[in-house]
């Protein structure tokens, strides 16, 4: 059995969720004239979006 590299890279599935872009809402959602839905990430506390049509949360606000 080989013993794991230090240089190796960790697997996608290993990262935290908000590391591989999977963010979860918040309960509280507020929705604008547009319809837009704007909530903030229970674990890291990002700025979320949801369009009506996409139907998938993603990260808005300032990055880095």
């Amino acid at each position: 059995m080989l013993a794991p590299s230090a240089t190796t890279a960790p697997r996608p599935e290993e990262q935290p969720p908000c590391a591989a872009d999977r963010h979860l809402p918040s309960h509280r959602i507020t929705v604008d004239n547009a319809g837009v839905q704007q909530s903030r990430c229970r674990r890291c506390g990002c700025e979320l979006r949801r369009l009506p049509t996409l139907r998938r949360w993603y990260r808005s606000g300032l990055m880095g």
